[in-house]
């Protein structure tokens, strides 16, 4: 059988970004070399893996997170904690005086219920609502961030940039500006009046859905989609690997190209101007980094698929 670890180095439509130092969570390869990241691209670069995103459901960027389709059916968009969790965190960034997390939510679901879309939030079979890692950790990935600004801010920019966020006057300094800002408001107890499962009470009582994942957590990577109207197949890559290798591996997945131009049409239709959706765009991305810097180990990467490969 095939070792996926054993791969000479290729060429791949996968542009590997590292998350950089600090890292404190436990995902992610064991070991990381240059046959180790040219075996996992290698896995990932199949365009067939490459599906119609569905942008009316929005789901977390688990890798545990399975969507059973038909051939050619779209899948629902990921983003870190869902929708509402990466909006929520967005706010206390751009926002240099937002409101209680609670109404945050409040206000975050209700928009993505008038606009047509379902979120769905998660736990996990140990820890029930308490079990998704972006939405548990929220305030300490916020918080991390800004303690890495140096680190995260330029590659939120870079990211940001190759979604095509850079045409719309974004100066970097409001990136680190609007890391900092995360970092304070997770610093104010006065705003965080919810725990995890009484935000996702509030998600779901505003329309959203609710499941609990299974199993262990097995990403190798965070795979990152920038064309608008795709999203990876990380259900097809898992059993893929569980067939190919005989073990089952995994990958977060972002839908940001996807996410980036829904968030445009949404954000026009409530009088933002490009300039303001752009930074926030900016400070999405950066929550997406800081959750896999939280979450992940010193190993894990994030892969850029280029929105014309």
């Amino acid at each position: 059988m095939q070792n996926r670890m054993e791969a000479e180095t290729a060429m791949t439509a996968v542009i590997t970004a590292d998350l950089g130092a600090n890292n404190l969570g436990a995902i992610g390869p064991t070991q990381l070399d240059d046959s180790v990241r040219a075996g996992i691209d290698q896995e990932i670069d199949r365009p067939e893996l490459r599906v119609a995103v569905d942008t009316t459901r929005w789901c977390c960027v688990d890798g545990r997170c399975k969507f059973h389709s038909q051939p050619g059916e779209a899948q629902p968009g990921q983003i870190a904690g869902s929708l509402t969790t990466t909006e929520v965190s967005v706010e206390f960034m751009v926002n240099p005086e937002p409101t209680k997390q609670s109404e945050i939510v409040d206000q975050k679901s209700k928009e993505a219920a008038e606009d047509g879309i379902t979120v769905e939030d998660h736990g996990d079979e140990g820890k029930a609502e308490d079990g998704c890692g972006a939405k548990a950790h929220q305030r300490r990935v916020l918080a991390h961030m800004a303690e890495n600004v140096d680190i995260v801010a330029p590659r939120a920019v870079t990211v940001g940039n190759a979604a095509g966020l850079d045409k719309y006057g974004v100066n970097p300094d409001e990136v680190v500006a609007a890391i900092v800002q995360g970092g304070e408001a997770a610093a104010d107890d006065t705003l965080w009046d919810v725990t995890p499962k009484e935000a996702a009470d509030i998600v779901r009582d505003n329309g959203g859905e609710y499941r609990e994942l299974t199993g262990k957590h097995l990403e190798l990577k965070a795979v990152v989609e920038l064309a608008k109207d795709k999203t990876f197949d990380g259900t097809v890559f898992a059993e893929r690997q569980i067939a190919e290798y005989g073990e089952e591996a995994q990958v977060f997945v972002v839908s940001l190209g996807a996410y980036v131009d829904m968030q445009f049409e949404r954000g026009r239709k409530r009088g933002k101007t490009d300039q303001q959706i752009a930074l926030e765009c900016y400070a999405a991305i950066a929550f997406q980094i800081g959750v896999c810097k939280v979450l992940g180990n010193e190993n894990l990467e994030a892969g850029l698929l280029p929105a014309a490969a």
